[in-house]
Parts: C-alpha cells; sequence; structure tokens
C-alpha cells in the first residue's frame, strides 16, 4: 500500500531541536552510550510512550551495498522525553581498508578506526541490543527510520546481521518496523526538483532555519534525522491519517499507525518504506530482512534486481544516452574510456575523491571538444545521485 494523495495539515506547535555539539570523528574516541537504562519515559496521562521512534545512520567504507562495511552506527531516540535524548553510538572496526573517497567525506580510515578503538560489528550489535533492551525493555514496539534506508543503510545493515545473528527481532515485526524518511520528503514535498533537493542537510535547514553541523558524522545525522522525521509529520503532513483532534501528538499517532498498519493493512499508507506514487511498498530490503532471520539465503544483490533486469537488454550506449547531457556520440566516446553506465560514473566520482569538480575536468580531458555545458549537466546529475540517493 502506497501513500495516496491528500492535503497538507497545517500544525500550530513548532518542534524544539537540539544537536549536541560534535567534534571531528577523526578526533573522536569511540563514542560514549547516552541515556540511562530504563530513561525512555512518557506524560503519566498519555500512551505516547508506547512506541519509540529511532532515527539511525550508519557511516560505511564506500559505496557498494553488496560489498561496503560499517564504521559507524549511530541511533537516537527522537520522541523521548529524557535530555539528552537516549542515543546509541559507536565506531565499527571493518575488515577492509575505507575507500579514499568515503574517508574524505566521513573521515575515518581503518588506521584511525584501530586508534580509536573501534569494535567489529558483531560485538557493537551486541552492545546496541543490551541497550535497546535496559532503555526501552524486551516489549516496547520499534520504529525505525533511516534517510534513503530502503536503498542504502537497511540492506547494509541486513547483510551485517545476517553474518551476527539468526533472527532480528529488533528491526522486524511484530517488534520493529523500518521507515524511509526520503519517501516521506518526496511525498509532503512532492512540488521540489533539482539536485539535492531531500537532501537530510536540506530539509534539516528547512525544519530548523541552521545548517546542519557534523554532516556525515552518524550521531550527528541521525540526530538530524530525528528532526526532520517529525518536521515531516507534524508541520509538513507526510501521515494523512493522523488526525489533529486526538489526544496524542501528531508523531505519535504516526509511529502507532505505522505499527498497527504491519497488523491492520487495510489501515492504509504506512509501509515500512513508504512511497506516494506506488500502490505497493517497495519492500525487498524488509523482504531481505525477513529471510535472513528464517536462516535462509540472502543476497543484497537482490535489492537491485528490478533495475538490472530493466537494464539487461539495453545497449551501453542506451543506458548513457539516457543520462543529461550526453548524446549518441559522447556516449560511444565515453565508451571507449570504459564508463558504460552511470553507476561507472559514480566510481569514477569516488575515484576523484567526490570532488564534483575534479570529474569534469576529467570528462573535458577524456572527450576533448565536449560542449562545457552538458558535461555540467552530467557532472550536476552524478553529484545529485551520490548526494540525494545514497547518503553515506
Amino acid at each position: 500500500m502506497g501513500f495516496s494523495i491528500f492535503p497538507l495539515f497545517q500544525c500550530a506547535s513548532l518542534l524544539a531541536h537540539t544537536l549536541r555539539p560534535h567534534c571531528h570523528p577523526q578526533r573522536r574516541a569511540l563514542f560514549a552510550l547516552t541515556g540511562a537504562p530504563g530513561s525512555f519515559s512518557a506524560t503519566p496521562s498519555s500512551t505516547d510512550a508506547l512506541v519509540a521512534a529511532l532515527a539511525f545512520d550508519l557511516e560505511t567504507t564506500g559505496l557498494c551495498v553488496r560489498t561496503c562495511e560499517i564504521v559507524q552506527f549511530a541511533v537516537v531516540c527522537t520522541n523521548s522525553q529524557q535530555q539528552p535524548q537516549p542515543a546509541f553510538a559507536r565506531l565499527v572496526l571493518p575488515e577492509r581498508d575505507v575507500d579514499p573517497g568515503a574517508a574524505a567525506v566521513h573521515g575515518h580510515t581503518r588506521d584511525s578506526l584501530l586508534a580509536a578503538g573501534a569494535q567489529p560489528f558483531p560485538l557493537v550489535w551486541a552492545e546496541c541490543e543490551a541497550w535497546l533492551s535496559a532503555t526501552f525493555g524486551p516489549h516496547r514496539p520499534l520504529v525505525w527510520c533511516a534517510h534513503n534506508g530502503q536503498r542504502f543503510d537497511a540492506p547494509i545493515l541486513s547483510r551485517h546481521l545476517a553474518e551476527t545473528t539468526p533472527f532480528l527481532p529488533s528491526l522486524l515485526p511484530p517488534r520493529g518496523h523500518l521507515i524511509d524518511s526520503l519517501a516521506l520528503a518526496r511525498h509532503a514535498l512532492a512540488a521540489r526538483r533539482g539536485p539535492g533537493s531531500h537532501t537530510l542537510g536540506r530539509l534539516y535547514a528547512d525544519a530548523t532555519g541552521e545548517r546542519l553541523a557534523g554532516a556525515h558524522d552518524a550521531l550527528a545525522d541521525a540526530a538530524a534525522l530525528g528532526v526532520v522525521w517529525r518536521w515531516l509529520v507534524e508541520e509538513r503532513g507526510a501521515d494523512h491519517r493522523v488526525d489533529e483532534a486526538s489526544t496524542l501528538s501528531l508523531f505519535q499517532q504516526h509511529l502507532q499507525l505505522c505499527v498497527q498498519a504491519a497488523a491492520q493493512p487495510n489501515l492504509g499508507a504506512c509501509p515500512p518504506w513508504g512511497s506516494p506514487n506506488r500502490s505497493a511498498p517497495p519492500s525487498t530490503a524488509v523482504a531481505a530482512l525477513r529471510r535472513e532471520s528464517n536462516k535462509l539465503p540472502a543476497t543484497v544483490a537482490s535489492v537491485k534486481r528490478s533495475t538490472s533486469a530493466a537494464n539487461a537488454s539495453a545497449t551501453d550506449v542506451d543506458r548513457l544516452t539516457a543520462l543529461p547531457g550526453v548524446g549518441s556520440f559522447t556516449a560511444r566516446r565515453l565508451r571507449k574510456k570504459g564508463i558504460t553506465s552511470e553507476e561507472d560514473l559514480l566510481l569514477k566520482l569516488k575515484q576523484v575523491g567526490g570532488d564534483p569538480a575534479r570529474l569534469r575536468g576529467w570528462l573535458i580531458k577524456a572527450l576533448p571538444g565536449a560542449h562545457p555545458a552538458s558535461l555540467s549537466k552530467l557532472v550536476a546529475h552524478v553529484e545529485h545521485r551520490a548526494v540525494s540517493e545514497v547518503e553515506w
């Protein structure tokens, strides 16, 4: 079930938001656990605390969903009355080196992670499960939210967990429920177009009027996501099912409806990865989680199965001419340089340190005589894909 078209709600209350200062990740030691056990609380006369809202974020060794490893993991409970909000954040020690492009973004290398005392993911997840149990108890429903989680965070996390534990009680129904804030943002701000229209940084600035400090630090991004998530629901009408006349806040209604929708599909839109333009949610990542929890063979390659199938019969030139600024002649020249797809251009961007100017310089040298405006369009498209659709 997908989001249907509905008018935006107007909400008078403003969301209070405060981010703690964040030091540069390379100079930070292993993160501390914040939020005392059992500290999740709610107004005594309400049922607000029946569902916990968990905004989470990953930093990884690279962009490839199939192979990259987690180097930092953070979770922030965004609907707790505890101040500071309960949070869990850890550095994670990968088995392989961090790609230079990724290190340039988040500041972590394998050497710096070793020096900071980072632990392998299985130990980090065991600590996270202990924190979840101590903070929320063993039965409280959990709604997890990641920005661009369907494409990036959930497949990567599920792959790591498949190698760590045979079951995932904290992530799957009936206790766990997954939401993608990027889908909510694209629905609530459907008229917005262009590169970077729905990035976490842009949405945070919309919600707060402030620049996101410490971007690409998992704890900072998770905290910012908590602010954005609430803003989308409370101020931008991202969930049409909430009732302004209810005694519960709009956000708490949203959380409880998300949990109920898993058991009662007729309740309407709040699929794990809600999309306003589809009658059914794209459930590849959730299906992967369920397969892994049942100990069935899982393949993260299924995340891109539909895209691969759609492109299987297309020629390299056809794929390239679908990109902005690329005609058939330019496509053939790119193919001679080993560029046959958008993925190759994303890889090239990573190889030049994630710098669009350097990618443009490479294209100018590789394609002498190409129109500068066309190359600028192509570079802007690649930068947009790298930033807004796959967020480190």
